[in-house]
Parts: structure tokens; C-alpha cells; sequence
């Protein structure tokens, strides 16, 4: 047997996390005055909250451009529309 067939799957298991994007929210007007790539980084951003980090994330512009490589000022326009 595999070692991927052995991996645990389902709701508890740790890679089923997911990150949700309610209907609600992206029929507003501010989601969609954003650009794609503000888009991005705000689920770039969503996916490093835990229940631990109390809400408090640090996300860099240097960040963004490694992640969803792109260049420093799409970055920080991005980030300041956000």
C-alpha cells in the first residue's frame, strides 16, 4: 500500500482545512471595487489566520510578491486597497 492511500482524509483531518468565501460577501460592493490580485491576497492572508495568532496577521508586501509572484507595486497598491 502507498503512503498516500495511508493518509488520513475528511473534515479532521489537518490538509482538509479550507478557507470559505461566502456569497453574501463577494456580492458587495467593496469585494467586487477589488482588483484580482487584491482578491488574492486577501485569501492569502485568510489562509495564515489560526485560532492561535488571535487575529493578528503580519503579511508583508514581500510576502505577496513571493507568494503570488508579482512585482512590489502591484503588491502594495493591493495591500493599501485591502
Amino acid at each position: 500500500m502507498s503512503r498516500l492511500s495511508l493518509r488520513k482524509k475528511g473534515p479532521d483531518s489537518k490538509s482538509g482545512r479550507h478557507e470559505r468565501l461566502y456569497h453574501t460577501m463577494m456580492r458587495t460592493e467593496a469585494w467586487r471595487s477589488l482588483t484580482a490580485v487584491a482578491r488574492a491576497i486577501y485569501v492569502e492572508i485568510s489562509m495564515r489566520y489560526n485560532v492561535s495568532n488571535n487575529g493578528r496577521i503580519v503579511y508583508a508586501v514581500r510576502d505577496a510578491t513571493r507568494s503570488l509572484k508579482i512585482g512590489l507595486s502591484a503588491a502594495a497598491t493591493s495591500l493599501r486597497m485591502l
